[in-house]
């Protein structure tokens, strides 16, 4: 019981290594993890789980929420790398880098994490629908390769703000860590499938 209080698994491995598989236990993590898969909670969750540094939480969400196209990989990716820079930002603060640069980093992550909550809402739909088209097809090519680009523009933006903390936050560092931030800001607000 300790590893569900402590870890909020809703990982049914998890559950039959703690010898919990087939429980009453079981039956409710169950129940929570598809309510909380379903096209248009999924989204909210994945956000929730990537604000509060869930990571297993959000594995289990996106593991079990999407279907097995090379797009929710690309998405999983993305949501990892997104874990990663809200950690980069509560050490940049801890350390004391300009609280104007990890304010700004926090407010793109909400926004990158709002967005890759919609993303994975509009594929786990697609794929609710049970069909397949060219276009549908097209256009999961097309959010992939925009997941990608998200996922580039969040490990620049680590990267930047790695190398501002260590430069003693210079001025050219600032700079650049200010731009990657537009870039990350410009990458995350637009919308992906269009048909």
């Amino acid at each position: 019981m300790g590893l569900l209080k402590n870890h909020a698994s809703y990982d049914p491995l998890a559950l039959r290594h703690a010898g919990l598989l087939g429980s009453a236990v079981t039956k409710y993590w169950t129940r929570q993890l598809e309510r909380s898969i379903r096209p248009g909670t999924l989204g909210r969750n994945v956000a929730r789980c990537i604000m509060k540094g869930k990571r297993n939480e959000l594995e289990s969400l996106l593991r079990y929420g999407l279907p097995p196209w090379p797009v929710a990989v690309l998405l999983i990716k993305a949501t990892q790398e997104l874990l990663e820079l809200k950690l980069s930002a509560g050490v940049a603060r801890r350390v004391r880098a300009p609280r104007a640069i990890t304010s700004r980093v926090e407010e793109e992550v909400r926004c990158a994490a709002l967005a890759l909550g919609r993303s994975a809402d509009r594929v786990a739909a697609v794929a609710a629908h049970h069909v397949s088209s060219e276009r549908l097809t097209a256009g999961l090519d097309r959010e992939g390769a925009r997941l990608e680009q998200v996922t580039g523009a969040i490990r620049h933006t680590r990267e930047a703000l790695a190398e501002l903390i260590l430069s003693g936050m210079d001025s050219e560092d600032l700079n650049r860590t200010v731009v990657v931030l537009q870039w990350l800001g410009e990458v995350t607000q637009d919308e992906v499938i269009t048909t």
